[in-house]
């Protein structure tokens, strides 16, 4: 059932950007299922993001071809094979922000290089997660910290759909606010048919992603 929502989902974005008059740049090429745990310290400060991604069907096959993986098609690889997917995207180039984005009392955090990476084919999709540590522990007092899974190009399209979790520590809450859709295809529209005039296609990713918001207890 989830693999059908999941088809469907895309199939209703790729028709959506379809009929929206936007331009050919503007259709994602791939799409990825994104999903997130919020890790914290015993002392309970976040410490850290888990960023999962489920990548769809095509880029699953495509990617398995480029190393040469599963010539047979039945979705199913070695444990030697499953070893040569580990990392292969996260030889970032410099100035990626890796697609995650973090801010806590409306104030951007950074977060560190991609660690801990992990990949595995499951029921023919190709699933990877990485960690990412912030620069400084987070105590959670005085605001809320939100997270957004997006490509800025649009190259790729993110959904949370795989969900997300609270690691090592209670008295949270979370809520995942979705994207206005409607307003995202006018604003790009816009920016593309405006008076600006720029033929570039702007950064428009941010404004078709979910934001996924946690609060928490002041004591831990």
């Amino acid at each position: 059932m989830q693999t059908y929502v999941r088809t469907m989902k895309r199939t209703l974005t790729a028709l959506a950007l379809c009929l929206a008059p936007v331009s050919v740049s503007a259709h994602p090429h791939i799409f990825i299922d994104a999903g997130a745990s919020f890790i914290f310290n015993d002392a309970g400060e976040l410490t850290a993001v888990k960023i999962e991604w489920a990548y769809d069907d095509l880029y699953t096959l495509i990617t398995l071809d480029d190393f040469g993986l599963d010539k047979d098609g039945d979705g199913l690889i070695t444990v030697e094979e499953q070893k040569q997917l580990v990392g292969f995207d996260m030889k970032w180039l410099d100035g990626f922000e890796g697609d995650s984005y973090l801010t806590f009392a409306d104030k951007r955090m950074n977060l560190g290089q991609p660690e801990q990476a992990t990949a595995e084919l499951v029921e023919g999709r190709l699933i990877t997660s990485h960690i990412r540590k912030l620069d400084k522990p987070i105590k959670m007092a005085g605001g809320n910290v939100a997270l957004k899974v997006y490509d800025p190009t649009y190259y790729s399209a993110y959904t949370l759909d795989l969900g997300a979790e609270v690691v090592n520590r209670d008295g949270c809450m979370m809520e995942q606010i979705p994207a206005d859709l409607g307003k995202a295809y006018d604003i790009v529209e816009n920016l593309l048919y405006g008076s600006s005039g720029d033929d570039n296609f702007p950064a428009v990713g941010e404004n078709f992603a979910d934001t996924l918001t946690l609060s928490c207890e002041t004591s831990s």
